[in-house]
């Protein structure tokens, strides 16, 4: 009986955490604290089978064992473990979730959940740019983490969306969140997350080809009234043209960070410089004569902030991690039934990389407890096809 109500109330809290995944990072992080704790006790009152794949399951060993070790190695070791210990514990919902979905009808609330979390966010983050706000940031902590977010769920809820053996009312709900976070997206005005989405439509558009001629036309009246916005819209058309411009201090001091990250890189190749000390190297011995934003916390790349605060053992470890889901997801998708799911979170992983390339948000609890989620949701299990809410029949 105790075993139950434990479950039940894993369940409870992973639907809630699901629901204020977009709304609240306070909030995801007290309950997914909450649910890890519990998870624990659970195991030791009974231990259960960790329904992870085996292949993600290696990855995330190597790469959590990898950034302990050079963790040790920092200039501040004591520093670099409490960010270790954050990062971390974003890894909780890939775990809890499959643990706590036990069918096909539990999964189909959790996505509801999270679809309602989204609108509440994007429909706050177009309401900030309505009333003049030039970079919504809706319930997150900067401009930034909310654009990571909405490159994440563009792809998923589409993907959901886009599904043939779905009815009407659902392709239609989900295609609708995926459409509303598109302009939320355009409202955010993050040029990275602008070029990741546009990519990652595009990598969508190539898989589904020759296999679905009505998703190829979706993504493509997307592309086309995102091209119509671009030229019509001034600030938009504005925007877009300063993401060549290498002597906007924007673009050009995210030059200036690469290479102070290289040089960091150059002088502790092996182990980094620790977790969260780029900040104060950078300001106090790597920053270049030329910036003008002296103080930047982060290198404005994942790639490099890695390179830089882990060294060439800390990269491999990243690197290895999300090829290996990359290769994982997509092989999943390619080879099981109804493995939709799987697609998006291949393409969610694709959008979190490519706006990567211009932002460092992996140490984000908020966008990364919702990354997991969705990983957690791709891997729920093979034995549950892991389709979207059928909204017609759903009691």
């Amino acid at each position: 009986m105790l075993i139950k109500r434990m479950d039940t109330t894993l369940y409870y809290l992973m639907l809630l955490f699901a629901l204020c995944s977009n709304l609240s990072d306070s909030g995801t992080k007290t309950i997914l604290d909450i649910a890890t704790v519990l998870l624990v006790v659970r195991y030791m009152i009974e231990p259960f089978k960790i329904n992870l794949d085996r292949e993600i399951g290696k990855a995330i060993a190597f790469f959590m064992g990898t950034i302990l070790l050079v963790s040790f190695f920092s200039y501040t070791p004591m520093e670099s473990f409490d960010y270790f210990e954050t990062l971390m514990a974003c890894f909780a919902p890939i775990i809890l979730v499959p643990f706590v979905i036990k069918n096909k009808q539990q999964l189909h609330i959790l996505l509801i959940l999270m679809a309602i979390s989204v609108i509440g966010s994007d429909s706050y983050a177009i309401w900030q740019g309505i009333h003049g706000d030039p970079r919504p940031q809706a319930f997150t902590q900067n401009t930034m983490n909310l654009a990571t977010i909405l490159v994440q769920v563009i792809p998923f809820f589409l993907v959901l969306g886009l599904k043939g053996e779905n009815t009407t009312l659902t392709r239609i709900f989900f295609c609708s969140v995926s459409l509303l976070s598109v302009v939320a997206l355009i409202f955010n005005a993050t040029r990275g997350a602008w070029v990741a989405t546009v990519v990652t439509l595009l990598i969508y558009a190539f898989i589904i080809a020759k296999n679905s001629s009505r998703t190829l036309t979706v993504i493509v009246t997307i592309l086309i009234s995102l091209s119509v916005v671009t030229i019509t819209v001034p600030q938009i058309h504005n925007r877009v043209e300063s993401i060549g411009d290498m002597k906007g201090q924007s673009n050009s001091e995210r030059l200036l960070l690469w290479k102070s990250a290289g040089q960091m890189f150059y002088d502790h190749p092996l182990t980094g410089v620790g977790f969260n000390k780029f900040h104060e190297l950078y300001g106090s011995q790597y920053v270049s004569p030329l910036a003008k934003e002296p103080n930047l916390p982060h290198a404005h790349n994942n790639f490099m902030n890695f390179l830089a605060e882990t060294g060439i053992f800390g990269f491999i470890s990243f690197s290895y991690l999300f090829l290996t889901i990359l290769r994982n997801t997509y092989r999943r998708y390619a080879t099981i039934p109804h493995g939709d799911a799987y697609l998006a979170a291949f393409l969610a992983t694709i959008g979190l990389l490519l706006h990567g390339l211009t932002e460092y948000d992996l140490a984000q609890k908020q966008v990364m407890n919702l990354y997991w989620l969705i990983i957690g949701i791709g891997y729920c299990s093979v034995q549950k096809p892991l389709e979207a809410p059928d909204l017609d029949n759903l009691e």
